[in-house]
């Protein structure tokens, strides 16, 4: 005589594998979501680059090369020959509130004459890029590595601050005086 066939799962198994299966197909959402948004912010930085560098390359005559030269004036003597201001860019170098080492630029503060030419010559010591960049301003400077001569113009009066807009030290990037300064137009 044979006995009947055993039930394969109970109905309370059945429904403890139902909740399993529901909780890993959430988690591949999620993680599917998780890279769907990495990939969103991936393309936004790639395409927020590319526009500007092409900005720039307008801007500046269609030169796509770095370093490119920008203008700024002399202040003091009011003469139409550009001013010049040398300063560096060094990981490590400037204490912070508690005697930390952070990256920084040796001037972040620049006064201009309206039109007129600014040459910094930038030393960049970092092996990273770094940005002098006032959009309100009209100024993006990107400061590749070792030494060259930037020129920039400011077309308006007025008082900008300007950022570093690459990523780099996180408390330089947020703190004047270190990878933020102002461009002061008269």
């Amino acid at each position: 005589m044979s006995s009947p066939p055993a039930a394969s799962h109970s109905p309370a198994i059945e429904r403890a594998q139902s909740a399993d299966d529901e909780r890993l197909d959430s988690e591949r959402a999620g993680q599917r979501l998780t890279l769907i948004l990495f990939a969103g912010i991936l393309a936004l930085a790639i395409i927020g680059t590319t526009v500007s560098v092409v900005a720039s390359s307008v801007m500046h005559g269609g030169r796509t090369t770095a370093p490119r030269t920008s203008t700024l004036a002399n202040v003091n003597t009011g003469a139409s020959s550009p001013q010049h201001i040398s300063l560096s860019v060094v990981p490590g170098s400037k204490p912070g509130p508690k005697g930390e080492k952070y990256d920084a630029f040796s001037k972040t503060n620049f006064a201009v004459k309206v039109g007129r030419p600014l040459q910094l010559t930038i030393d960049n010591k970092d092996d990273a890029v770094h940005s002098i960049t006032a959009a309100s301003a009209g100024v993006n400077v990107v400061v590749m590595p070792g030494v060259h001569t930037y020129t920039i113009v400011v077309g308006r009066a007025g008082r900008f601050k300007w950022i570093c807009a690459y990523p780099c030290d996180p408390y330089s990037m947020a703190t004047v005086g270190y990878m933020q300064g102002y461009i002061t137009a008269t």
